[in-house]
């Protein structure tokens, strides 16, 4: 297998140097060397103004320059880890939306993970008025000061085009994003370092031993070993596939009756040790049954699709109505329950926290063995189109929020519940990969199952092509070939 670059990019007044403690740790662990190849992004970061003939180059050029070392020097790579520390990191930012602004997404979806150190995301309030006197010339100080126009545009941009990004295309990249702070850094705050990322932590240090781990048991170094090992199997983005039309249920890719696939025996590295069974339903959702509760995807205002919408919300809606004898729809009830539970959280007409979940009754599929149906805040509209977007963050709190949900309704309202059947959180609304959904899902699932293994997980899927990469991606945790 071909190796990974994981690129150190240093600070203001720093050097390459400042890294080494930490690179000669992860080069000498047996679990990353033959995987990663390690390098620095070195740059002029000087206290002092000497030559006169020479500037400081500002955040925007050191952007380009790095770029053009990714390409010329590390442009065989096909996975790439940027690790950076305090103004390195707001770099590596300016760095992605100049790229993106130049339509060059697809090129940086090689990059599989980004993660910050005492980056200064909202600025830094150290020495504020000193250095507004003493180093006003300085190009680089004048980004570090708290809300500086151009950072802040560049955080607006590198949340809605990067982190959030629905899926792959010349001005859009999904990247996951990484941001820790140190406990005792009073030049970052953790506030700054974290800012509104929704991946963040807090680790042992101050703004400058946070990058200097004494060795392998150093908070510092574990996180950034996990986060190497990640991108290792990170999912690649793909493009949104064209929609040509929508296929009948009779295409030879669709499934016409509900089929179940495994389970799956997959160990998930806590609880009682036990492996947890992971199934996979292929077909119409309608056609579901025995399991106890069901999952479907919302847009942010919790309004589910009409009837003869073929999607899961519509599907579950027709299914859950009570019909008169010609088939009419006496009671609306998963529908009408959803209306009630906003009305009830204040929420109606307004949207609600992308994640959020809801539970209504099963209706008239309480005859197929189902008792309860919850609906998961997913989608956000596009104004003025027919699209949705879906971010990783909302797909992993939507996770989270069902089994919080179940394992509250079982515990304290005394529902029999065991079986739970999720849908791809985003494959629908969002138009995702498949296997893009299935990976952001499974990390919260992942966690969500060593804290409680006492359930049965189903996955749906809808055509043939779904089921098989869904199947192989279950059996690819459960360690099988």
């Amino acid at each position: 297998m071909a190796k990974s670059l994981a690129l150190f990019v240093h600070g203001l007044f720093s050097t390459e140097a400042t890294w080494a403690s930490m690179k000669g740790l992860l080069s000498a662990d047996a679990g990353l060397a033959d995987d990663y190849d390690f390098d620095t992004f070195g740059y002029s970061s000087p206290k002092l103004r000497v030559n006169p003939a020479r500037r400081i180059p500002d955040f925007s050029v050191l952007a380009d320059r790095l770029a053009s070392v990714l390409e010329a020097k590390h442009g065989n790579y096909e996975r790439v880890v940027l690790v950076a520390h305090s103004q390195g990191g707001l770099i590596v930012l300016r760095f992605l939306m100049r790229q993106l602004a130049e339509g060059k997404g697809v090129r940086l979806a090689r990059i599989r993970r980004i993660v910050l150190f005492a980056c200064p995301n909202n600025g830094s309030e150290f020495m504020l008025t000193l250095r507004r006197s003493l180093l006003g010339w300085h190009a680089q100080e004048r980004e570090l000061r708290p809300l500086a126009e151009s950072v802040v545009e560049t955080q607006r941009r590198v949340l809605a085009d990067v982190v959030y990004a629905p899926h792959l295309d010349d001005h859009r990249c999904p990247i996951p994003v990484v941001c820790y702070a140190g406990d005792t850094d009073n030049i970052v705050w953790a506030s700054s370092a974290k800012s509104v990322f929704p991946n963040v932590g807090v680790l042992q240090g101050d703004h400058s031993t946070i990058i200097q781990p004494d060795g392998t048991s150093h908070p510092s170094f574990l996180v950034l070993r996990d986060s190497l090992i990640t991108a290792l199997t990170e999912p690649m983005p793909s493009p949104p596939k064209q929609k040509t039309g929508m296929a009948s249920s009779e295409s030879d890719d669709y499934h016409s009756e509900m089929t179940l696939h495994g389970p799956v025996m997959v160990d998930v590295e806590g609880g009682s040790g036990k492996p947890v069974p992971i199934a996979v339903r292929s077909g119409p959702v309608d056609q579901i049954s025995d399991v106890d509760i069901v999952c479907t995807s919302e847009n942010i205002y919790m309004q589910m699709a009409m009837t003869f919408k073929p999607s899961v919300s519509g599907r579950l809606r027709r299914a859950a109505a009570k019909r008169g004898p010609a088939g009419e729809i006496l009671e609306d009830t998963a529908a009408a329950e959803l209306d009630d539970w906003m009305r009830k959280n204040g929420r109606f007409g307004l949207p609600v926290e992308p994640g959020t979940v809801a539970a209504t009754s099963s209706g008239a599929l309480i005859r197929r063995g189902v008792q309860r149906i919850y609906h998961a805040a997913i989608g956000i509209p596009v104004l003025g189109t027919d699209r949705f977007e879906v971010n990783p963050h909302s797909v992993a709190q939507a996770v989270h929020n069902v089994f919080e949900l179940a394992r509250r309704e079982r515990d304290e309202d005394g529902l029999e519940l065991r079986s739970v059947l999720l849908p791809l959180f985003g494959a629908g609304l969002g138009g995702l990969d498949p296997a893009i959904c299935f990976e952001w899902m499974w990390r919260a699932l992942r966690q969500e199952l060593r804290e409680d293994d006492a359930w049965e997980v189903h996955i749906s899927t809808w055509t043939k092509t779904e089921t098989e990469t869904i199947l192989a991606a279950v059996q690819s945790h459960a360690g099988l070939p």
